[in-house]
């Protein structure tokens, strides 16, 4: 009978033999059409076997066959959202829920896919409601943290990486996204703690490494922040921030060549990086090379269309070798991305401009 090749058919699904459980689900079905058992577990079997569409055949069939099965939805649910299909989705794990409102494991995907998609209040939501139903839940905390922190609710975020942690004290993640978000608070030495923990616990994790070289960098520790990127850049040579990081507190240390060198290097692994670029200008500004970078500004420009930083440096450079012209261009790019940028020097460029004219 049909519930028997069923049984068998789950038999075998608990023993990894998936062929064989296919095989008997799909005898069970031939002989009743309606076995909803049958048609769920040849779903998951397909699912394991990556055999997508028929997975979603599959549960479709069982829906119809019983139109509140939450199980079914939510396991359709699951391949839409693998398919890239999160309208879809969306829409089954809402149905899931509308028929079975206590279903942690729907509320946690429906909260992923709606970070994916871009709508943060609605994960929130989500990630809350698994939270409300499971208060140990390690992704829902995860999630709700990072969608706190992407709306600025930096302290609700530091306080869900806090319980994360608690149930999971060797969570070096969680110790570097908490250190992250105590560094957006100026709190660097709970930041450097956070980023030394999770060092700690996984001694190979550059971010952490970075974040921390960083942190000790705004703190103005910058032996110990050079220190950090060479390790990060031991872990990994082709960490272009890494180098690009260290070469900023070359910079600050006088090591000039170390500085530009180590730009270079970024830009090498990172050729859209037009921070690099910026950087090395700013050098051969400081030292009197000022055609070398009025060429550097250029290529960052080149890069970050909208770069207020890279116009006015450029023009002040263009200032120096007499490029009037030039110089009055530059400021006035400045003045068309300048948003964001101080009403002062907002004011010094618009003067500048007056008082240079159109380059005569």
């Amino acid at each position: 009978c049909a519930a028997a090749y069923c049984y068998r058919g789950m038999e075998y699904s608990r023993l990894g033999r998936g062929e064989e459980a296919i095989d008997d689900y799909t005898r069970a079905i031939d002989l009743d059409p309606d076995c909803i058992d049958a048609c769920l577990h040849r779903g998951y079997e397909y699912s394991r076997k990556k055999m997508d569409e028929d997975a979603i055949a599959d549960f479709t069939r069982a829906i119809g066959i019983n139109p509140v099965s939450a199980e079914a939805y939510f396991q359709r649910g699951l391949l839409f959202s693998k398919q890239g299909k999160h309208q879809e989705s969306i829409s089954d794990f809402s149905r899931a829920l509308g028929i079975k409102p206590k279903y942690p494991e729907v509320y946690l995907h429906r909260g992923n896919l709606y970070s994916m998609i871009g709508k943060p209040e609605r994960a929130i939501e989500d990630y809350s409601n698994v939270l409300r139903l499971n208060s140990r839940s390690i992704e829902a905390y995860r999630g709700r943290a990072r969608e706190y922190s992407r709306k600025g609710r930096t302290d609700d975020a530091i306080n869900d990486y806090t319980h994360l942690i608690r149930l999971t004290p060797d969570d070096d993640l969680a110790y570097n996204s908490r250190g992250i978000e105590y560094e957006k608070l100026e709190r660097f030495d709970e930041a450097i703690d956070d980023f030394s923990k999770a060092i700690e616990i996984n001694p190979a994790n550059e971010k952490a490494m970075n974040n921390r070289g960083n942190a000790y960098s705004k703190r103005g520790n910058y032996n110990e922040a050079i220190a950090d990127f060479s390790q990060a850049i031991e872990i990994n040579p082709d960490n272009a921030f890494a180098f690009y990081n260290r070469g900023i507190e070359y910079g600050k240390a006088g090591r000039i060549q170390d500085a530009i060198s180590d730009f270079e290097r970024a830009i090498g692994l990172n050729p859209n990086l037009a921070e690099a670029y910026y950087n090395i200008g700013n050098i051969y500004y400081n030292n009197g090379d000022c055609e070398e970078a009025i060429e550097q500004f250029d290529r960052a420009i080149a890069i970050r269309h909208a770069y207020p930083r890279a116009y006015i440096n450029k023009a002040l450079a263009c200032e120096k070798v007499g490029r009037k012209g030039d110089a009055c261009d530059a400021y006035r790019d400045f003045i068309q991305c300048s948003k964001g940028e101080s009403p002062q020097l907002v004011e010094y460029v618009t003067q500048r401009l007056k008082e240079i004219g159109e380059g005569n």
